[in-house]
């Protein structure tokens, strides 16, 4: 069976348990609520041997580094788009926490993992997405 679901992870997924092989995330971590309730709703639905790859921006950001970067991936654009995506990335990075968007440092991420129903199936690495070094992986996996 194949299933493809769009949609906010929270307490109440309406999934069957054991039922996805992989689940993904790309920045919305830092508007959940409860982070941790949703670490063990991922669980519940992941099959035993699933996996969760969770994509988010995190608290130790080179926001230098990564405005260069976005202005050098833009090098193809126009003038206007370029300064316009630095200009809305730099407010994001530097202004997100005030606009209710909450970075975790990779050791309260590490700490949010393994105090979930995921334990020690869990890691965080730095990772770059779009060669932008703004990103952790939060790798997560349910025991077979």
């Amino acid at each position: 069976m194949q299933a493809v679901w769009t949609g906010s992870i929270r307490a109440d997924a309406p999934f069957e348990d054991d039922f996805f092989d992989l689940v993904t995330c790309n920045a919305s971590m830092s508007y959940w609520e409860d982070p941790r309730e949703c670490f063990d709703e991922i669980f519940r639905i992941l099959v035993p041997g699933g996996e969760a790859l969770l994509f988010e921006p995190h608290r130790e950001i080179d926001i230098d580094a990564a405005l260069e970067q976005i202005r050098g991936n833009m090098s193809d654009q126009g003038p206007l788009r370029r300064w316009g995506a630095v200009q809305l990335n730099r407010f994001g990075l530097r202004s997100g926490q005030r606009i209710g968007m909450k970075l975790y440092s990779q050791q309260e991420l590490i700490d949010l993992a393994r105090s979930s129903s995921f334990g020690e199936n869990s890691s965080v690495e730095e990772t770059a997405l779009l060669n932008i070094p703004v990103f952790v992986c939060i790798h997560l996996w349910k025991p077979a």
